[in-house]
């Protein structure tokens, strides 16, 4: 049977733009299949980065650790820390350059810092911060490299100070290093043997290795068109009749993969059943991956969830009024008790350190390890001259604890987008379910080439078979029938299921 007008369509626009993008395609879902296990393999490769052995001696305080690392980095401040849950394994510790006081200016200067930019701002992969301060900055004006944007200018107010180069509100960012929690010593800094591999696959992913202002968008338009190619798939899939909806060899055939056939039968199952099967999680990929290529698509997604993506990479901590006198700052333990008993539950702790008096410390508490761990996270602000919890609004209302359980459906998806994109939503369990998606994904560029080239050698030895017999039967008029009826092409496609 041939294909009605509109699936004649579909089955064109499927066939001819998955060869316009299948390479590209393929590359972009192997090297992102890779790049799933990246902390495992970091972990395996540098075990003394991330593991101590527990004693029987207490972990140091998160005070004590901060003393320890800074005593033995002059120079540098801890801007934050991640204590984790479990004993064995290491603390993470973010440093930061010691803001220098300077020399005073005599103008308004400006700077500019440089760096890499985790939440992006917009389809450029600029974004600009402007900042009034004081002292946070040297005479000659230069800032540090914000970790935001490809390009931060700040503007001070002439007398060295500044926040600028943030890069619309992002953090900065700091080398991190691993610290021993019960001795407080330096277990492990810089890059683990297999750092430079993952940074290739990073960059193969995301810009296909080229300069990010010509790679970022073909990658996006690829992720577009596997959106449609995965939708016209669906549409080809379904059956075409009423009856054939009824029959159950339809469905088992559509459903089954027929590994005992083998052959050409088995290539298509591969590319038709599975295709199916991975529908659903392909287009999440697909569809949270598309908030790193386009600003516009970003803007979308936030007017239709409610919330922006990425939104906790540029949200500042809360400004506070430092209170006259000079009471004694909290200790980071003290805050850390204080969220326990708002926050109860297990998980690893991190603790965001401002480098003033006029800006609150954060802290975040959620699991990050296990076969099911939720990648979800409660925080708290805290001023920490007084210990007392800074509330914010949130969603018409004025919490003390940003909780993930309180969001609105659409603002869960929004926070949650990086987590479906890297398969870290639910720990391991998705790392696994995303990376055999991911792998899946990259065979149907090849059984989909393969099964269009096979039905073009088909259909042409189908044609040789008829001239033959039509010459033939030209020179034997007793010649009955048609000889091409004994050249049959077994092979399912498309058209015949």
């Amino acid at each position: 049977m041939k294909f009605a007008p509109l699936r004649r369509f579909f089955y064109e626009l499927h066939l001819w733009l998955g060869l316009a993008s299948g390479l590209i395609l393929f590359v972009v879902c192997l090297s992102g299949s890779l790049y799933v296990f990246r902390n495992e393999a970091r972990q395996l490769a540098a075990p003394e980065f991330f593991y101590v052995e527990a004693t029987a001696d207490q972990r140091l305080s998160a005070d004590e650790i901060v003393a320890k690392v800074e005593a033995a980095r002059p120079g540098k401040k801890v801007g934050s820390l991640t204590i984790p849950e479990s004993p064995t394994r290491t603390v993470a510790v973010v440093l930061n350059d010691a803001p220098s006081k300077g020399e005073r200016g005599q103008g308004p200067g400006k700077g500019q810092g440089q760096g890499k930019r985790q939440g992006p701002r917009d389809g450029s992969g600029r974004g600009q911060g402007r900042g009034e301060g004081q002292g946070l900055r040297d005479g000659s004006g230069i800032d540090k490299a914000p970790q935001n944007a490809g390009q931060g200018a700040g503007r001070g107010n002439g007398q060295g100070g500044g926040k600028g180069g943030q890069g619309g509100g992002g953090k900065r960012r700091g080398e991190t290093i691993y610290v021993d929690p019960y001795t407080g010593a330096i277990v492990g800094e810089g890059a683990t043997p297999v750092d430079a591999f993952f940074g290739f696959l990073m960059r193969l992913h995301r810009w296909l290795c080229l300069p990010t202002e010509i790679g970022r968008p073909i990658v996006g338009v690829a992720t577009l068109i596997y959106v449609v190619i995965s939708l016209t798939g669906l549409l080809l899939w379904l059956p075409r009749t009423a009856a054939a909806w009824r029959r159950k060899s339809t469905w088992k055939t559509a459903l089954n993969v027929r590994v005992r056939r083998g052959g050409w039968p088995l290539v298509f199952d591969l590319h038709n059943a599975l295709g199916f099967y991975t529908l659903v999680p392909a287009l999440i990929l697909a569809l949270t991956g598309l908030c790193w290529s386009f600003g516009w698509y970003r803007d979308a997604a936030g007017a239709v969830l409610g919330e922006a993506p990425f939104k906790a990479k540029s949200e500042k901590p809360e400004s506070l009024t430092p209170p006259d006198g000079s009471p004694r700052p909290a200790t980071l333990e003290e805050l850390i008790a204080k969220h326990n008993e708002l926050d109860p539950g297990a998980g690893d702790v991190t603790i965001s350190i401002p480098q003033d008096e006029s800006t609150a410390t954060t802290i975040q508490k959620g699991r990050v390890d296990g076969f099911f761990a939720l990648a979800v996270k409660n925080k708290t602000q805290w001023d920490r001259l007084d210990a007392s919890v800074v509330s914010v609004e949130r969603y018409g209302q004025m919490v003390e604890v940003e909780r993930f359980a309180d969001k609105p459906f659409g603002a869960k998806i929004a926070s949650s987008i990086r987590a479906l994109h890297l398969g870290e939503i639910t720990g391991l369990s998705s790392k696994i379910f995303f990376f055999v998606v991911c792998l899946i994904a990259t065979s149907f560029p090849a059984t989909g080439v393969a099964l269009w080239t096979h039905k073009l050698r088909a259909r042409n030895k189908k044609r040789r078979a008829q001239t033959d017999g039509d010459a033939a039967s030209k020179s034997d008029p007793k010649t009955d029938g048609d000889a091409s009826s004994n050249a049959v092409d077994e092979t399912p496609t498309e058209e015949t299921v």
